[in-house]
């Protein structure tokens, strides 16, 4: 079983990972993890005053975070229920849903796992939308793990 988990530094990242440790995978199951950084944004006034270097160095510093984000929830399903299995973690820039689904098709997995809420963008006004592009077009199964409203 080919396992894509996708993940973000969300409480509802959290859920997801909580729940796929805790399930038994069967022998030989391997995971990948994969977070999604935003594209750079489109040049403003405001921006217009930031090197390339600062654009670079805040890119640097995002990249870092969630790859220590990754790092963690490696180690937690490596303690998790089934007990060790592969682990592969993925950091890539663009638009979530895309680069999601791009990479489940790239590296045939069988199923995504991914929580009902990240932290992108209006939370309350598009909770959800990066899940439901990844069920609504993904080529393998997509398993969204429900966030209750107080973890949003």
């Amino acid at each position: 079983m080919k396992l894509l988990l996708a993940i973000d530094d969300s409480a509802c990242s959290d859920v997801a990972i909580k729940a796929v440790e805790e399930r038994p995978w069967p022998k030989g199951s391997e995971a990948r993890i994969i977070s999604v950084i935003d594209p750079p944004l489109s040049p403003t006034p405001q921006l217009m005053r930031v090197t390339n270097n600062q654009v670079d160095d805040l890119v640097q510093a995002v990249q870092l975070h969630y790859e220590a984000i990754l790092k963690t929830a490696a180690r937690r399903l490596n303690n998790g229920r089934s007990g060790p299995i592969r682990v592969t973690e993925v950091v890539k820039q663009g638009h979530a849903s895309e680069e999601i689904i791009k990479e489940a098709e790239a590296w045939g997995a069988d199923i995504i796992v991914i929580g009902s809420h990240g932290r992108r963008g209006f939370n309350r006004l598009w909770l959800g939308s990066v899940s439901q592009m990844v069920l609504n077009h993904a080529h393998c199964s997509v398993e969204i793990v429900k966030c209750q409203e107080e973890q949003v």
